[in-house]
């Protein structure tokens, strides 16, 4: 048996599930924050392995992630493009200068190796978080920290719309690719512009979606004031301390090592 989460469909087994939503909120920022302080390709990688392991502890199969290649794929073209042809970073060689006074150095190509691995980093470790959270979790973790339903359910709400939003992403693609559009062939431009007509589509999609929402909580009679009763009560387990102080210890380390230690492991290039 599977349950739908905001992205995809996880087993109901996965232990992830049985977490509480609070704990998967801090490691969802513990992940982050480690791929924006840390910049070492070596650190980066490791963090890659032990997250695609984690893939397979919590039971989520890594074809899943399937569906976000392409997305991937066109953000590590644009963050290597970017390095590649508008910055100057030092180096021992000169790989090639541009007309407008940019250049590559060896130290280039590794700089923008190390932002490629920071990106994936903090994607494939929002996706194994993300997997096993569904709307329910956001509010009882939003409200374990003390914030107003109206601020909780308004969050949930955003949360909900990139899911809906990333479902009807791929409809209208895949409606173009049966109409003929190859988004694998043609240069870098052409393959840019041919994303591009699916702004305007999703675009009314993304109105009509907000309309179809407004009316359903209005239909409900959903109330963002008074008391509330909840149907389902989750429990902070001696477990879910346990995980918490390590990931906030992680946290700790992370900056403890980096910023007063200034340990080279941990800074670009790392190696």
């Amino acid at each position: 048996m599977h349950t739908r989460s905001f992205f995809l469909y996880v087993p109901s087994d996965s232990p992830l599930h049985r977490m509480h939503p609070l704990v998967k909120f801090l490691i969802l920022i513990v992940i982050n924050v480690f791929a924006l302080t840390v910049d070492s390709p070596i650190m980066l990688t490791m963090a890659i392995i032990l997250t695609l392991i984690g893939f397979k502890v919590a039971r989520i199969p890594l074809k899943k992630m399937s569906r976000f290649l392409i997305l991937i794929f066109l953000v590590m073209q644009g963050i290597t493009v970017s390095y590649l042809l508008a910055s100057r970073i030092p180096g021992r060689t000169v790989l090639y200068e541009t007309p407008w006074g940019t250049y590559a150095t060896e130290m280039t190509i590794l700089y923008a190796f190390t932002m490629v691995l920071r990106f994936f980093t903090m994607l494939i470790g929002s996706t194994l978080i993300l997997a096993s959270t569904n709307d329910r979790d956001i509010v009882y973790a939003l409200r374990s920290l003390r914030l107003p339903y109206a601020a909780s359910f308004t969050v949930t709400l955003a949360f909900r719309t990139m899911s809906i939003f990333l479902d009807d992403y791929f409809k209208v693609r895949d409606a173009m690719v049966l109409r003929g559009t190859d988004f694998s062939k043609g240069s870098i431009i052409e393959r840019v512009k041919k994303y591009v007509y699916l702004g305007v589509p999703l675009a009314l999609i993304a109105v009509r979606r907000i309309i179809e929402v407004t009316q359903a909580v209005e239909i409900k009679g959903f109330k963002l004031g008074g008391k509330r009763t909840y149907y389902h009560e989750l429990e902070f387990r001696r477990v879910d301390l346990v995980i918490s102080i390590l990931t906030l210890l992680v946290l700790i380390l992370i900056f403890f090592f980096k910023y007063y230690l200034q340990c080279p492991l941990l800074s670009f290039p790392g190696i």
